[in-house]
């Protein structure tokens, strides 16, 4: 929902979006996690290396297409996590040249350095999404959002995130989680 409020309020502000890795897997590799979860994150981490990959070839738009195509066939249409269905989001995102990356493990390092950088500016005890808002400066766990807000809304909540962000004595701000996720 994150990703998707981005592209709104990219429609309304000058952002360059610039996508890139965070490894569930790599997030939780200390932590005991129930089992309807691993494979999940398996596969998550598979789906981050072609993303090194065209990350390395400076090629931003495939990354979001590719997160895009990704994000409709899991949480949209219902898909089951698999290489197949990971090699077929990139074949929608144009980016078919990265599919060998899913099981090249020499991205790995690519994947854990971008995971490194977000973990170093966001803190400890964060997961995902991360952004980085002020680049080199500040970056935070969220916003995390039940739907995608739209129009005046994105825009709001994009100004006060900018706004929470920027100043040093802001940590935290959540309320509990109600509401299924409403995803069109």
């Amino acid at each position: 929902m994150t990703s998707r409020w981005l592209v709104e309020v990219a429609n309304h502000r000058e952002l360059d979006i610039q996508w890139r890795a965070f490894s569930l897997e790599i997030l939780n590799a200390d932590n005991e996690v129930p089992e309807k979860y691993v494979e999940l994150q398996k596969f998550g981490h598979r789906a981050l290396r072609p993303v090194a990959y065209l990350t390395a070839q400076n090629r931003n738009n495939d990354v979001a297409e590719f997160y895009t195509a990704l994000g409709a066939a899991v949480h949209v249409e219902g898909e089951r996590w698999s290489d197949e269905l990971i090699a077929k989001a990139l074949r929608t995102a144009g980016a078919q040249d990265a599919i060998d990356a899913i099981d090249d493990p020499s991205y790995d390092a690519k994947v854990a350095a971008t995971h490194e950088h977000a973990y170093e500016l966001a803190g400890p005890d964060v997961g995902a999404p991360i952004i980085e808002l002020l680049p080199g400066r500040h970056a935070i766990f969220g916003p995390v959002l039940a739907e995608i807000p739209r129009g005046e809304d994105a825009v709001k909540i994009f100004d006060a995130t900018v706004t929470l962000t920027q100043i040093p004595a802001f940590k935290e701000l959540k309320r509990g989680r109600t509401a299924d996720a409403i995803t069109s």
